[in-house]
């Protein structure tokens, strides 16, 4: 039943469930955490759940977590909910550092049985969002995960890239990036800078001549409630 519903993977128009968040944390030590579904279309919908570990085009009868999902799969009428509960079931992850799953929605809309619709193609919509697990270990906040993010800039091409280094053991989902430099604003094309990671983003219309100057980042990341931190260092 899983592999049957991944395979109707191609997407239609405009998906009609809502999670409940834009991503999952998972505290160490928590028996499990829950995700509600809203169904705000107007037709009941066939819907399956699953995480990968960033191998998004595997089936999910392929991926192994050491998480469960329950229900893995469920109808949900229209204008109604339900609520995805998962759960940790063991095995090793790590105990310094946050670990990166993706949790999967996809909803497959009931076949129209209409005679005009007898040769339109049923399609599904699959929306992903961040799964974290969070080691008790760790007991900082973004805000003092962001002031541990060095930056460098450096020239690659003829093109001027700013190198993040995040020296953090959060990841750190970055947004609205840019230079600031003489009453100048350069957009960073900023993206997810893992635990310890390093990423050099492309800084858009910038002259290495500037580099010199004296100037500030700004930068923020989105938090485990949806909102932003935001957060500037000088240069």
């Amino acid at each position: 039943m899983c592999s049957l519903l991944f395979s109707l993977l191609p997407i239609y128009a405009q998906a009609d469930i809502v999670l409940s968040g834009t991503r999952i944390i998972y505290p160490e030590g928590q028996s499990s955490v829950t995700v509600h579904l809203d169904n705000k279309g107007q037709h009941p919908l066939l819907v399956q759940t699953w995480l990968d570990d960033g191998e998004e085009n595997k089936a999910p009868e392929q991926i192994q977590t050491p998480f469960i999902l329950t229900p893995p799969i469920t109808r949900i009428d229209a204008e109604h909910g339900q609520t995805v509960r998962i759960l940790y079931t063991g095995g090793k992850l790590p105990e310094d550092q946050e670990k990166l799953y993706w949790f999967n929605v996809l909803e497959v809309p009931p076949k129209d049985k209409s005679h005009a619709s007898e040769n339109k193609l049923q399609l599904a919509f699959r929306t992903r969002i961040k799964f974290i697990y969070r080691p008790k270990s760790l007991n900082g906040d973004l805000e003092s995960a962001l002031k541990q993010v060095d930056w460098a800039f450096k020239n690659k091409g003829g093109k001027t890239f700013l190198s993040a280094k995040n020296n953090s053991p959060y990841y750190l989902s970055l947004d609205n990036g840019a230079v600031l430099i003489g009453g100048q604003k350069y957009t960073v094309n900023t993206s997810m800078l893992i635990p310890h990671g390093e990423v050099d983003f492309l800084v858009t219309a910038f002259s290495s001549a500037d580099i010199s100057k004296h100037g500030k980042i700004t930068y923020s990341a989105i938090n485990d409630f949806g909102g932003e931190t935001s957060m500037e260092k000088t240069f």
